[in-house]
């Protein structure tokens, strides 16, 4: 696991002394995501500058160090991940291509699987989580990869001058590449999903390489090269959907058990020391019990508590550790010190980044990597089975929401709105409980009756799947005229290849896997320098997951049926019915009571940056009802809150 950055000037038109002052910003910039080692490589007269920091996980030697040559001196390259199946493709490749090795690294083999077989039929045979920049010294073309699902991130900008990329948005703004202008379009749409989805950044200019894709730069490029997708996860869906046949619960847990080992086996090595996250949830508990299977020794298993009851899930991961046989730690935080973290996410994730789940997980990997240096997550999941809430809410909503328009037409949003404000404060007996099956997690009849009111303008069960996950249902309400635009549709090219609870599948492995989870992921471990690995990632298994009907997922009252069953022979019957917590981080409350005064700040403050672009009135009427704690605006709130958290404590100055 490393940072990697470089440079591609195509007519070579700065001196060696510039050069190597932005490639060591770069590199400075993406310490902590490799603390062990840096490297460079500068090729003056070719215009190209290569950047790595390394943090040591497989070949801790020399010989593992980069930016790396092929053998031939074809390709340089700078790799950021891990190639869980390195050494089956050494073996694949034969021993005339690795007798030249100078040791044992995983981007040794793939370089020597370049030369062999070409880049797109060597990613089509990888099975790990990367980005990496490939230099073709012959044919002077860089070429950027990205790996199926989205582990690891990769940023570049392309102008008629030069090319720059970078494993984060901060080594691009490091050597002052970055452009000056806002991306308008793509602060709307944070506004309302809480992530900025590839293609697009905060930056106008400063593109993310999308999941799955290669993208080749040709020397002085007339157009924008597009990428090209290697892997296609709307083309995995549909091809599994049409595979469907039906199979019995045996051939489903013997298939479904062999690929998880499995994926468990290829990435449990390391030259360093290994372990893994138990919260003593299913996709955790499954993920330990597989490596229990792998290892010869006992596995390290860590759990961080929180004095705050709602996070804490130390007695329940106790209970699995032992059951498993496993080295088990676990650790208390202060809830303060998500507190004092929140003035530095910005810095860590570079971009406004709503999820509040990213301050627990920032502070796991924190304490995790003050033991082991590789951790598994059990991640993938809840997007692969089924588990979230929405998959068994949202068929129910949207029945209810047919019949409020039925009796209320168009109207049914701002009735339920004003219905919700009439609610009599004490009123939360029998109504909350006959709301909780639409709209679970709110405090409040009045609160729950307002949520349903902002879904029921949904026209259909694509739209009401996206109103679900927005953070703002309409966030140019609350924009200045001048930059007041909808947010993007990025839902309605995939509604056409499934429908029901296929498309709830397609959609958060599509978006919410990638843009939210697995950048949550990346940067919590980066910042810590703690490689996370997620084997329930497996392009395998999602492969697998889809070939599956639904039903062998997850059915009312159930989720992650084959995780479960996986489970159901290896722990006691009240593991498995334990309820799902996760990080539900309680910002509803908090933006009443400990965080008031920060968050009324930088709402309210003239002075921060960005105020410009926000209605004061609109975010003056939502902070008054949200303060009576009878409705409920949290989403809304946090979202700028978090917009203008990073304006003022992670947005650069202009370039020079």
């Amino acid at each position: 696991m490393c940072g990697i950055a470089g440079i591609w000037n195509f007519r070579a038109e700065e001196t060696l002394d510039r050069v190597l002052t932005r490639i060591d910003q770069m590199n400075h910039s993406l310490r902590h995501r490799g603390p062990d080692a840096e490297g460079r490589w500068i090729d003056a007269p070719a215009g190209i500058a290569l950047g790595h920091r390394r943090l040591a996980i497989v070949e801790l030697s020399a010989a593992g160090a980069q930016p790396m040559h092929s053998a031939s001196g074809h390709y340089v390259i700078v790799f950021n991940g891990e190639i869980y199946n390195y050494r089956e493709m050494r073996c694949e490749l034969g021993s005339a291509h690795s007798a030249g090795f100078r040791g044992n690294s995983d981007t040794e083999v793939l370089l020597a699987a370049i030369e062999k077989w070409g880049v797109q039929a060597t990613l089509e045979r990888i099975n790990g989580m990367f980005a990496f920049a490939l230099w073709d010294r012959r044919r002077r073309r860089m070429t950027l990869a990205r790996d199926r699902l989205g582990e690891k991130p990769l940023y570049y900008t392309l102008t008629h001058r030069e090319c720059v990329f970078g494993s984060e948005l901060k080594s691009i703004v490091a050597q002052q590449s970055v452009p000056s202008r806002l991306n308008q379009q793509a602060l709307v749409d944070y506004l309302h999903s809480g992530y900025i989805a590839a293609p697009h950044t905060i930056w106008e200019g400063v593109r993310k390489l999308p999941p799955g894709c290669l993208m080749e730069i040709p020397l002085e490029p007339t157009t924008e090269p597009v990428p090209l997708r290697y892997w296609d996860l709307r083309q995995v869906a549909t091809m599994g959907i049409a595979a469907r046949r039906a199979r019995s619960v045996e051939e489903i847990d013997s298939e479904f058990a062999h690929l998880f080992e499995d994926s468990v086996r290829l990435r449990n090595h390391a030259d360093v020391p290994i372990g893994s996250f138990l919260s003593g949830g299913i996709d955790s508990t499954a993920t330990v019990a597989a490596l229990a299977v792998a290892s010869p020794t006992p596995i390290r298993t860590y759990t961080v508590g929180f004095t705050n009851d709602l996070f804490d899930e130390r007695t329940e991961a106790r209970r699995v550790a032992q059951y498993l046989g496993t080295r088990h730690e676990d650790f208390v935080i202060e809830v303060g010190r998500f507190f004092e973290l929140l003035p530095q996410l910005p810095t860590i994730y570079d971009e406004p980044f709503a999820d509040p789940s990213q301050i627990p997980s920032t502070l796991v990997c924190a304490s995790a990597r003050q033991h082991v240096t590789v951790c598994f997550s059990g991640d993938g999941g809840d997007e692969l089975f089924g588990g979230y809430t929405r998959y068994q809410t949202h068929p129910k909503l949207w029945n209810f929401i047919r019949l409020l328009r039925l009796s209320m037409g168009g109207k049914a949003p701002a009735i339920l709105q004003q219905m919700a404000r009439l609610v009599p404060s004490g009123f939360d007996g029998p109504a909350r409980s006959s709301l909780k099956n639409f709209a679970p997690g709110f405090d409040s009849a009045a609160a729950a009756l307002g949520r349903i009111g902002k879904l029921s303008a949904a026209r259909d069960p694509v739209e009401l799947y996206r109103l679900m996950m927005a953070w703002w249902l309409h966030p140019e309400t609350v924009l200045c005229p001048e930059i007041s635009k909808p947010p993007t549709d990025q839902y309605s090219a995939l509604s056409t290849l499934a429908g029901g609870a296929d498309f709830l599948s397609l959609a958060d492995q599509m978006l919410y896997l990638p843009e939210n989870n697995l950048t949550k992921m990346d940067r919590a471990g980066m910042h810590s320098g703690l490689e996370v690995r997620i084997p329930l990632l497996d392009h395998r298994l999602v492969e697998f997951s889809w070939q599956l009907a639904a039903h062998d997922k997850f059915r009312p009252g159930s989720s992650k049926i084959p995780l479960r069953r996986y489970l159901a022979t290896r722990l006691p019957p009240e593991v498995l019915a334990r309820p799902k917590r996760g990080f539900a981080v309680p910002i509803a409350l908090w933006l009443r009571t400990d965080l008031k005064d920060w968050a009324f700040s930088l709402l309210f403050d003239p002075n921060v940056p960005g105020r410009e672009y926000f209605q004061r009135q609109t975010l003056e009427k939502l902070w008054s009802e949200h303060q009576t704690g009878r409705l409920d605006h949290a989403n809304e709130l946090w979202s700028a809150i978090t917009y203008f958290n990073w304006a003022v404590n992670g947005r650069p100055s202009a370039p020079k």
